[in-house]
């Protein structure tokens, strides 16, 4: 269920953000779904993150093989945004402590 909801929610921060661009060839500024992607690590005990982590990257290369870019390039996507995602997170976690509560 928690595994549904976060795809939802990545898909449609990410699909928001790609309705900022300015033209098919242009980069997005925000990436929201980087924050879904954190405030679901802050929110896991860290023993989890083995889990969420792959199921991050499974859920962004679907999502960018959908809105049409080639698979390289959604791999490569992804595995930038998972390792943004945990690198944030660690860095959050050891400066704040746990638990993170939003």
């Amino acid at each position: 269920m928690r595994l549904a909801a976060f795809a939802a929610a990545y898909s449609l921060a990410a699909w928001l953000a790609g309705l900022s661009q300015a033209g098919p060839d242009s980069v997005t500024a925000v990436w929201p779904a980087s924050g879904v992607v954190l405030a679901l690590l802050v929110q896991s005990d860290r023993r989890r993150w083995r889990v969420w982590l792959p199921a991050v990257w499974i859920v962004n290369t679907v999502q960018a093989l959908v809105s049409g870019l080639p698979w390289l390039v959604a791999i490569w996507y992804s595995t930038i945004d998972v390792v943004d995602g945990a690198l944030a997170a660690s860095l959050l976690v050891r400066t704040v402590g746990a638990p993170i509560t939003l």
